[in-house]
């Protein structure tokens, strides 16, 4: 009896014979390099043609295997982010030498680029473990060689930081930053750590740390590297003797400088290949391992591309000066690679038979080649089988019919079928939708049964391509991809962790301005040692003694250079300044009645807002609204059609929307959200529920262009449903809008979108149901008249991308239905960002390159004098290149057609102002270019850097700047933060933040906002939240802050947290605690992150405990020493006086009064000062 295909595939493997398989269709493939895994217990290397198929097989292999996988990528030589991928290159390499991978999936480009040799590699790879001893100047040494940099925090690959004994650090290998915690040279602990609390997780057994990079800067190494780039140097000149005007003298230059410094260097990686040391990733595995070639055709194919490009890209660069290798300096050649793949099994995997034309192709012989073709091979046809059209369609009377029917024909072939979905939502609805044609799916279990399935039919969480059969195991697999169509999906990024608020100072700098609640505005100068001297009022004491100490404060100066010095314990009485306005504000005069009065002006101004906002809220609750019904299968349907996958904002959102459609009241719900997060999303399910209820939904946009946008959006996402979108704007003509609005009189227009043409008085709705308006602060004020009448009557969702903090969401919770996303998609980018001077040919490249992608590009020249000069200069530079002007002074109907049509691709680029708008939506721009970027606010250069990078395209922006020595400190220094921004980055949320506090502003109006700028936005945050309370009836307590003045030392000291930023943001966060949990847990992560606690920093967590009970009751001060305490009482105070006289009537050698009646308590000797106190405070408090 003859064995099947797949028998006789595993019985070639264990013969070590090489094979060919065809018939191995698209996501089959990863399918079946997991089962070898799975039943061989074997190692896997795996081929690719590109990148992103490699991304996508990493996925699928991850959805079939519990083995440990990884990405091997490639070098991008000459894109500006291009070396990005030596740190994840490094962690596989280490991830092999330390066999912690199974499976690892790289595009075939990467065998042929030279990498670090495992000699060098094996220098640099540590195993640490608890115990064991580390000479820590020695190791810290060897990481700074590896491509490490020092971090006063750690949050990204690469960076170290040390506090004494603690050091911090994040390597490529593990994925996630480790802390490891010496005492003297012994490791006491190793512990994985959060980067974003940087709060640890779990203790470790054993941490490897690996180089941050391939490229090791030894002395030896920068010695070779010389002799070599020097000769590189010279056979290029010698090579361009005919071009005298090509010079390499400044590219050397810049090179030598950082070799004879020692420092790392942007694009060093491209001379790993003039190393002798050279290897490739295949010196690194062992002859067990197993390499299987994806496509060996397309694979050779896209090596012949990548060596047309290359050569392109360097002849095109170094004519333009840059130092470059020549390509068979920089990959290895293919006779190389093929004695290095001799003695290995490979496996090539086919969607079918080659042919003869393509073997044609294969014997041209590139420079880049893998030789695989002329080994003797076992050919193999699997007949694995791609499945048919399954795709949704809702102009079919079941949508899922062509599934069903698939489903129906696997049932009677006795087959098991496993669909694959990406989220769990998607699973839910799908599982839903069977479920109503009488199909119960059940839910995976464990991952074998993707070889051994368990059931009929099946659904599992994971990333499947394309479904297949496999019909000699009577196995099916559909993808989710397959019926609704592709949808966009990478790595997940969190939703943003915090807002900037007054819980936090550690970005507090000295300069900058805060506001205390008494005093007002002043400018905090930085933190200083102030001696204090206690009891000095109390000076009938019999020893006469006032004992000193030196207490930590804050220096801030007020008007005429007033200074004012605030203890540490009563940081929560200041804030940073931030405001919604540009200009910065006057200092108020320490003692003066300016401050007050603009408090008691802000509260006015607070009370009209609330009293507002609580009449709207009273008069949607009178008025009656039509009740949508629940959405049903047809809504399930259109729902799980959603191109991407909903972010949990965007859900949520969505889900209230439509819990609001289904009451009888109007709706008025903001949702708020950067452009390209999903917004349009949740108006469009919205829509949709309206439209297929027989009603009608009007959309309203403040520009022609926002509403072409729109539009697009609207008639893309719902091409398949019987609706009829219509769009009413000045772009079309008298005989189409008059056409239009017949339609929409008679109901034959089911959604209609458009600018304020729609709220003309010839157009009327059959029955409007929905109305959705877009960016309603941007309307004027007459068309805002007609909006609030036509709210009244129908449902109400606005749309802004308007950025507001989330603590004025939770300000005005319950007074405005708000729904705020606030997670990025998952198919963003960071955007690379890159200082340069006004360099000529940089700027070409990157416009060419952006233009060779089929993109667009932004030049910000925020000065209308002389932009048509800018404009000139790049057509000049670029001829090749469309170019627009736009600014501010130009017609508005002229500004909005040249930005149409830069919307509609007719143009390359656009020379603006900062005037980008900015809810639009152009994910085909994803280069920018800032002029005189140094001139611009951190805010303003953040969300002029949010025009791009909204598609899953790169996205690079290049701020140009003068030379370095003509900028300001803090020039370079915003620059530097906005370069440096990342998810984590502090720079990241500060900016974010502050251009939050300008969309509170904006939101709330001008009026409210020129009381943010006057009294800064915690304040006025906190103003607001008190009289919203005190209107709807809630008990407002008045805040009540104790005081505690120790003449012992009570501070973090500086060789414990030696960053005065971190330091502050701690007393901050101290001082913000609320009872003993939360301080427990601040106690425990600076054991954590700093290690012991020394005594001072231990007084200190002592006297914050003493205070919440100081708070309970209402205790207004404490002073003490070792040996006594001053307790001060007032009216307020929740004390039983009676305990307090009974306790001097009998204890009197330790206890009395003070004609001030505040008591005196004498400690008795090496008593714990903090516990006696709160134990008297139990004493004397009211039983019960």
């Amino acid at each position: 009896m003859s064995s099947s295909p797949i028998d006789s595939l595993f019985h070639w493997l264990k013969q070590r014979r090489n094979i060919n398989c065809g018939f191995v269709p698209g996501s089959s493939a990863s399918w079946l390099i997991s089962l070898i895994e799975a039943r061989n217990n074997q190692r896997i290397l795996v081929l690719a043609d590109s990148s992103e198929r490699a991304e996508e097989i990493i996925q699928e292999i991850r959805t079939f295997s519990q083995a440990v996988s990884g990405l091997f990528p490639a070098l991008e030589y000459f894109q500006p982010d291009g070396m990005e991928a030596s740190q994840e290159r490094v962690g596989a390499l280490a991830r092999i030498l330390t066999g912690q991978v199974r499976i690892l999936v790289a595009p075939a480009i990467s065998l042929f680029q030279p990498t670090i040799s495992q000699a060098v590699l094996r220098q640099y790879l540590f195993e640490l473990k608890p115990g064991e001893n580390l000479d820590l100047e020695q190791f810290l040494g060897r990481l700074i060689e590896s491509g490490y940099q020092f971090s006063d925090r750690v949050s990204e690959q690469g960076e170290i930081s040390r506090r004494g004994g603690i050091v911090d650090i994040f390597p490529p290998l593990t994925g996630f930053p480790v802390r490891v915690e010496l005492f003297g040279e012994r490791i006491e602990s190793i512990r994985a750590f959060d980067p974003g609390s940087q709060i640890s997780r779990e203790s470790l057994s054993e941490a490897w740390i690996c180089p941050a990079r391939e490229f090791i800067l030894t002395k030896e190494t920068s010695e070779a590297l010389k002799k070599a780039i020097f000769s590189l140097a010279d056979d290029l000149r010698k090579s361009h003797l005919d071009k005298p005007e090509i010079s390499y003298i400044s590219a050397l230059q810049e090179i030598m400088n950082h070799l004879e410094t020692g420092s790392h260097f942007y694009g060093e990686e491209r001379f790993l290949g003039l190393l002798k040391e050279r290897e490739s990733i295949l010196d690194y595995l062992g002859e067990e391992w197993l390499i299987a070639i994806i496509e060996p055709w397309a694979v050779n194919q896209a090596l012949r591309s990548a060596v047309n490009k290359y050569n392109q890209d360097w002849s095109r660069l170094v004519s333009g000066g840059s130092l470059l290798p020549r390509l068979e300096q920089i990959f290895f050649q293919a006779s190389e690679l093929e004695k290095k793949l001799f003695g290995f099994q490979i496996l090539s995997l086919g969607s079918h038979v080659r042919g003869r034309e393509e073997e044609a192709n294969l014997s041209q012989s590139p420079k880049l080649e893998l030789c695989v073709e002329e080994r003797e091979a076992k050919e193999l046809e699997l007949a694995l089988e791609q499945n048919p059209d399954l795709s949704f369609s809702a102009r079919l009377t079941e949508p899922i019919s062509r599934l069903l029917t698939e489903l129906k024909k696997h049932r009677v072939e006795k087959f098991s079928t496993i669909l694959v979905c990406s989220s769990l939502s998607q699973c839910e609805r799908i599982g839903d939708l069977l479920r109503e044609q009488g199909l119960f799916p059940a839910e995976m279990e464990s991952k074998s049964e993707f070889y051994e399935p368990k059931w009929n039919l099946t659904i599992a969480l994971g990333e499947l391509g394309s479904g297949f059969c496999v019909p000699e195991l009577g196995l099916a697999l559909i993808s989710e991809r397959e019926i609704f169509g592709e949808k966009i999906r990478k790595k997940t990024i969190p939703a943003e962790r915090v807002d900037w608020r007054e819980e936090d100072l550690s970005d507090l700098e000295p300069g900058e301005l805060v506001v205390h609640i008494k005093h007002g505005i002043g400018i905090y100068k930085g933190m200083c040692q102030v001696k204090v001297y206690s009891f000095e009022k109390w000076d009938y004491l019999k020893e006469r003694e006032k004992p000193k100490s030196f207490q930590p404060c804050l220096e801030i100066e007020y008007a005429q250079g007033a200074r004012l010095y605030l203890p540490v314990d009563q940081i929560n009485q200041i804030q940073k300044y931030r405001a919604s306005g540009d200009s910065p504000p006057k200092l108020d005069r320490l003692g003066g009645k300016s401050f007050e009065l603009a408090k008691k002006k802000a509260l006015e101004a607070i009370e009209k807002l609330a009293e507002d906002l609580l009449d709207i809220y009273a008069s949607r609750e009178v008025f009656p609204g039509y009740a949508f019904p629940l959405p049903d299968h047809t809504y399930r349907e259109f729902e799980a059609s959603f191109g991407y996958e909903e972010t949990p904002d965007q859900r949520i959102a969505i889900e209230r929307v439509i819990g609001d459609l289904s009451r009888e009241k109007p709706m008025d719900r903001l949702v708020l959200g950067d452009v390209g997060y999903g917004k349009t999303e949740v108006g469009l399910r919205a829509a949709f529920l309206v439209a297929m209820n027989g009603k009608q939904v009007a959309m309203l946009c403040p520009t022609t262009l926002l509403a072409q946008q729109h539009y697009d959006n609207f008639r893309e996402r719902l091409k398949d449903w019987p609706l009829e979108v219509g769009m009413l704007s000045r772009f079309q003509s008298r005989a189409q809008q008059k056409k239009l609005i017949e339609r929409i009189k008679s109901g034959l227009c089911d959604i209609v979108i458009g600018t304020h043409r729609l709220l003309s008085e010839d157009v009327e709705f059959a029955d409007l149901g929905l109305l959705i308006i877009d960016e309603e602060q941007r309307f004027g004020v007459a068309q805002k008249e007609k909006i609030k009448k036509l709210k009244k009557m129908v449902h109400c969702l606005t749309l802004s991308a308007t950025p507001i903090p989330r603590t004025l969401e939770m300000g005005l919770l319950g007074l405005r239905d708000l729904s705020m996303i606030n997670t990025p998609p998952p198919d963003r980018q960071a955007i690379h960002t890159e200082l340069i001077h006004l360099d000529h040919q940089l700027i070409r490249e990157a416009i060419l390159r952006e233009m060779q992608r089929g993109g667009q590009v932004f030049f910000v020249h925020n000065r209308v004098q002389g932009i048509e000069q800018i404009g000139r200069w790049l057509s000049r530079l670029v001829p090749e290149a469309r170019v627009a002007i736009a600014h501010g002074q130009m017609d508005e109907q002229k500004l909005e057609e040249v930005m149409h049509n830069f919307y509609l691709h007719k143009y390359d680029v656009l020379v603006s102002t900062a005037i980008i708008e900015s809810g639009l939506d152009i994910p085909s721009a994803n280069t920018m270019f800032i002029n005189r970027a140094e001139q611009f606010g951190l805010a303003q250069l953040y969300q002029l850097r949010g025009r791009i990078g909204r598609s899953k395209e790169k996205a690079y922006a290049y701020l140009i700047v003068p030379s370095r020595a003509g900028l300001k400190g803090d020039a370079v220094k915003r620059l530097k933060a906005l370069k440096e921004f990342s998810e984590l980055g502090s720079g990241f949320r500060l900016a974010a933040y502050d251009l939050k506090i300008r969309g509170a502003g904006n939101l709330l109006g001008k009026e409210q906002s020129g009381q943010i700028n006057r009294i800064g936005y915690e304040l006025y945050l906190r103003l607001l939240e008190q009289k919203i309370n005190e209107l709807k009836g809630i008990k407002v307590e008045e805040e009540f802050e104790p005081r505690i003045k120790l003449a012992i030392p009570a501070y973090l000291p500086e060789d414990y947290i030696p960053s005065d930023s971190e330091r502050l943001g701690w007393y901050k966060r101290l001082a913000m605690a609320k009872d003993d949990a939360e301080l427990d847990s601040l106690r425990e992560e600076l054991m954590d992150r700093y290690g012991k606690i020394p005594p001072e920093a231990l007084t200190l967590l002592e006297a914050v405990k003493l205070k919440f009970q100081m708070k309970e009751l209402r205790i207004p001060e404490i002073e003490a020493d070792e040996t006594k305490a001053l307790i001060s009482f007032d009216e307020q105070s929740k004390i039983d006086f009676e305990r307090v006289f009974s306790l001097v009537q009998n204890q009197p050698s330790r206890f009395r009064f003070t004609k001030e009646q505040a008591l005196i308590y004498l400690f008795n000797e090496k008593a714990n000062i903090f516990k006696e106190l709160v134990k008297l405070g139990e004493q004397i408090k009211f039983p019960g």
